[in-house]
């Protein structure tokens, strides 16, 4: 099991309900690096829920990140599968403080990402004044192979979402021991971006999930449309096509090979699934039923989730849209200026950010809007920050990520002023959310809820923070009728 070793200097100590850990003073705030809140997913345990770690007594080390878990990025040299551990930062120790927690999911397209990288070093959120918790969680197939053996051995009949399963259970964690960390247990705010936004919308669908947390938010991904779950029966069909690609016929050998041969390149699906355990049905028909974990939200996306793709000619774009769209393919090059209005890579790009920014926060907001009572708060994001030389300046992916979590200043170049601006807004937002439910506060612009009339989204540009109302409403409703109408996993 990974443990740094512990410096002979008196350092900050909480006991969790497995042993004590030690931490350290980092800049104000006390962190606590490298804690198990699961035993190490390997041997008989490799693709199985995530079980408790072991007790310990003696006071562990808590001072360094544990490695990231295994993925299908390219290779990383600081991985492991044991790799269930999360991170604290927090103002102080102790139950009495009671301070609001905040708990990060890393996003990688479920086929990597890590709790180390440096612009999500919880210090700065944790100097104002809440708990800041991350946790990794399996990635790739370790995280979500499903297989009809897999499914056949345990007890749900489900298999493939263990990276989710880990969510929960580090969840369970912070429900049992945040509170010696001084945090409030009752007052857990879940926040992640991109296949971390969509772990949290999965999450509030889950009933699984039901208690163990307060709020949530979700930056730039959902399980709708493009990223909805796959059925059960085709992620096992995946899962067969895997074990036959790695000339395995058993779970017993699958479960000896090593890593490196587990993650071979390969252009898989690695996503979570409608298991009928997890997920008893699609998120949408949670939603739908009004039967999702009921919390206040705040849900959104940047402008240009992608950057502008390779150059396509009209044809190309014309052919790719009736394959995707069948017979709403003319009214979506219509409304894309397709059919002669614009450049053909323009619209291509255009759709491209509406299906993966506008379309899965608008369909996630709106339906809690429509059958949840907890308010949500939609918010577009449209601040293209700077970038090196040679690279466009555009409202991309992630962007936002730095001004939540204040790290914008360790990018070794001059901060500009609509930088300072864009931190104190996102924030200020996310921290009143996260004491509250509620993002306004004093010195910020109001943000109106999702339904009221006339407002869909709050829009944060070089020039501040002001409602808007609905972005592509044409495209959003041509495809919403092709996800309605294509409407895929309800059970297992």
């Amino acid at each position: 099991m990974f443990a740094p070793a512990l410096a002979q200097t008196e350092q900050p100590r909480a006991d969790t309900a497995h042993g004590p850990v030690i931490g350290a003073r980092e800049d104000g705030v006390i962190a606590f690096k490298g804690v198990p809140y699961a035993a190490a997913p390997t041997g008989d345990l490799r693709w199985r829920p995530p079980a408790a770690p072991s007790d310990w007594t003696r006071p562990r080390a808590a001072t360094a990140f544990a490695p990231a878990c295994p993925g299908g990025l390219p290779a990383r040299k600081d991985t492991s599968e044991d790799c269930l551990y999360l991170n604290v930062w927090t103002p102080e120790i102790g139950a009495q403080a009671k301070r609001p927690v905040m708990v990060w999911i890393y996003g990688g397209g479920f086929r990597g990402g890590s709790t180390a990288l440096p612009i999500f070093d919880g210090r700065a959120l944790a100097q104002q004044g809440v708990v800041l918790v991350s946790f990794g969680y399996r990635v790739g197939a370790l995280g979500f192979l499903a297989t009809p053996e897999l499914s056949a051995e345990s007890g749900p009949g489900a298999s493939g979402n263990y990276g989710i399963l880990d969510a929960v259970a580090a969840l369970r964690w912070v429900k049992d021991n945040i509170a010696a960390f001084g945090g409030d247990p009752e007052n857990v705010t879940l926040f992640g971006q991109s296949s971390g936004s969509e772990t949290v919308n999965i999450l509030t669908a889950s009933p699984l999930a039901k208690g163990l947390f307060a709020k949530a938010i979700g930056e730039s991904g959902s399980s709708f449309g493009v990223r909805a779950a796959l059925p059960l029966r085709e992620a096992e069909a995946l899962g067969k096509a895997f074990m036959a690609e790695r000339g395995v016929t058993s779970l017993a050998a699958l479960r000896k090979l090593s890593v490196e041969k587990l993650l071979i390149p390969d252009d898989q699906k690695y996503e979570p699934n409608v298991d009928g355990w997890l997920l008893p049905r699609s998120v949408r028909d949670i939603y739908l039923a009004g039967e999702q974990n009921d919390v206040p939200m705040i849900i959104g996306s940047t402008t240009q989730e992608f950057g502008r793709p390779p150059e396509i000619s009209r044809e190309a774009l014309n052919a790719g849209l009736r394959d995707e769209y069948g017979a709403l393919a003319p009214a979506i090059a219509a409304a894309i200026g397709a059919d002669g209005q614009a450049d053909p890579t323009d619209a291509r790009w255009r759709l491209t950010n509406v299906e993966w920014g506008d379309f899965t926060a608008a369909t996630w907001s709106g339906l809690q809007a429509k059958t949840g009572d907890a308010p949500v708060y939609r918010y577009v994001f449209d601040y293209a920050p700077p970038q090196p030389a040679g690279r466009p300046r555009i409202a991309h992916h992630g962007a936002e990520l730095a001004y939540v979590f204040g790290n914008y200043r360790n990018a070794g170049r001059v901060v500009e002023p609509q930088e300072e601006m864009m931190h104190r807004l996102l924030s200020g937002y996310w921290l009143n959310f996260a004491r509250t439910g509620n993002p306004n506060g004093e010195g910020l612009p109001r943000w109106p809820s999702h339904d009221l009339p006339g407002h869909v989204a709050l829009r944060f540009s070089a020039e501040g923070a002001a409602p808007i109302g609905e972005r592509e409403p044409v495209l959003l409703d041509l495809i919403d009728r092709h996800y309605h109408e294509n409407s895929g996993a309800t059970a297992p």
